[in-house]
């Protein structure tokens, strides 16, 4: 079944050289079920009604977390260390965090609930690498076979190392509290009409070359772009932004596929 592709797909992942990944890679090109967590089906990217006054009510009582919230992120990430556990692979917990608009106040009813499951993967018996991609596996299964919600709130699940830098306006823990209490930002609206049209012409152009290596290469531009964008500007840069509305129109969701395409037709007779 599709579960024990995926995992014999890791094991050979792992058999491989040592990949170029950073440790903060939890939402890299491994990770093609990453969702778009805080935007909604309209034109605009940022609509000044996403800035609430209060934190999302059907998760906080005020600025605290609400106990069955709590005690059900608790249960679900109890769960998918079962999933690793039951294949004889380790996995230690060193917190759970919220993250996100959700943690935030440019939550829409759109937004996932980022919960983010911290493990020290040098404890591990695999180089923090391959663990990396093992767990990250283990996660995208994971968020596949369970479709969650908690009080009618999509739930995503993430896995990083704990000297992982988190970028978000807010960030909860659940042993600690606010690690950092959001603000009410103003967001100044940047149109990037012009640049998504141009990497989506690119993206055409790259998928008519029928390369499977040049789509590979066009993906980790945008992955790098995105990340350098988010290190530099913070969450709402503009290269952030550009990967954002490509994810939205599905550029890269489209190209991933297309390339797996392509990759079956060459690997059949």
């Amino acid at each position: 079944d599709e579960r024990n592709l995926m995992i014999e797909n890791a094991q050979g992942l792992l058999k491989e050289k040592e990949p170029e990944i950073r440790e903060d890679d939890y939402d890299d090109k491994y990770d093609e079920d990453d969702k778009y967590d805080d935007d909604d089906d309209k034109d605009e990217l940022f609509e000044e009604n996403y800035i609430n006054e209060e934190l999302n009510p059907k998760l906080w009582n005020g600025n605290e977390l609400q106990d069955m919230v709590k005690e059900k992120i608790e249960q679900i990430v109890d769960k998918f260390k079962e999933s690793l556990e039951q294949d004889g692979i380790k996995f230690n917990i060193e917190d759970i965090l919220i993250v996100g608009s959700n943690a935030s106040y440019n939550y829409n009813n759109d937004s996932d609930l980022d919960v983010h499951i911290i493990t020290d993967m040098s404890k591990e018996d695999c180089d923090k690498h391959h663990n990396a991609i093992l767990y990250n596996l283990y996660k995208s299964i994971f968020n596949k076979e369970y479709d969650i919600e908690i009080n009618d709130v999509d739930v995503e699940l993430y896995v990083e190392d704990k000297e992982t830098t988190v970028k978000s306006n807010g960030i909860y823990s659940l042993s600690k509290g606010w690690i950092k209490k959001p603000v009410k930002e103003n967001i100044k609206k940047i149109n990037v009409d012009a640049e998504v049209q141009e990497w989506t012409e690119k993206a055409e152009k790259v998928k008519l070359s029928g390369n499977p290596e040049e789509i590979d290469s066009f993906i980790d531009e945008l992955y790098k772009m995105r990340k350098e964008s988010i290190n530099s500007e913070g969450e709402y840069g503009k290269g952030n932004l550009i990967f954002k509305a490509l994810r939205r129109n599905k550029t890269i969701e489209h190209l991933m596929e297309y390339k797996r395409e392509l990759e079956n037709q060459e690997l059949s007779l």
